[in-house]
């Protein structure tokens, strides 16, 4: 069993890439999200856009955008939203905050659009202020508790794993998890981590855990199919 704590659109390709049955996935999004900033700046006075994140993708999924507009992604789950929602000029830097810079950097005289959620780790709006503005359409908020489903599983005998996609959301989980009392059951729990920056902020006890190689859902898969065989 697979505990996914991400919004509902990334349990989907999640379970697709490892194949799984729907009753082998529990879906409890740590965070609401909320659009947001669409009508501040118009897209349209850019030459380029630039998404770290699928979950600003969506927010102009609905938008008049010129689906021929360069587009600039993060990695290739960001670009494969871009590509499904019909934009046809996506390049990716394959997950790498280095790469997209560098990706950037070949295009010196662009005006560009940085469409991102309110929490960031890097603000590439800064890294190049006069050619860059950054628009924020989407914000994240903690849930407050763990569904009934949730601590129906942490009580089980049931062996399940959770993974974890970033910093902020491990430390919301191990916070939601403190809070109701349930850090003695993780012990019975394997874990996944994104990157190794990510298990570096883990206080919590674990029975197995795993890092991904490569910090993407599909990295993270490899590492939970890893985490089975051993």
């Amino acid at each position: 069993m697979i505990l996914m704590t991400r919004p509902k659109v990334f349990a989907e390709e999640f379970k697709a890439i490892l194949g799984l049955e729907r009753s082998d996935l529990i879906n409890c999004s740590i965070f609401e999200v909320f659009t947001c900033g669409h009508d501040r700046i118009s897209i349209h006075n850019y030459d380029a856009l630039i998404f770290t994140s699928r979950l600003a993708v969506l927010q102009i999924e609905n938008r008049l955008v010129d689906r021929d507009i360069k587009c600039f992604c993060i990695g290739n789950g960001t670009s494969k939203t871009l590509r499904n929602l019909g934009f046809r000029n996506v390049v990716s830097a394959n997950g790498s905050v280095q790469e997209l810079l560098e990706l950037l950097s070949q295009f010196p005289l662009y005006r560009m659009l940085y469409l991102s959620g309110s929490e960031i780790t890097f603000d590439l709006s800064l890294w190049k202020p006069k050619f860059i503005d950054r628009l924020i359409v989407y914000r994240t908020v903690p849930i407050k508790k763990v569904s009934h489903q949730v601590l129906q599983l942490f009580k089980s005998e049931m062996k399940w794993t959770v993974p974890f996609f970033s910093s902020r959301s491990y430390k919301v989980f191990e916070q939601l998890i403190l809070k109701s009392n349930l850090s003695k059951y993780c012990s019975n729990a394997s874990a996944i981590f994104i990157s190794e920056n990510v298990y570096n902020k883990n206080n919590l006890i674990w029975n197995k855990y795993n890092i991904a190689k490569i910090p993407n859902l599909l990295g993270v898969a490899k590492a939970y199919r890893s985490l089975q065989v051993n």
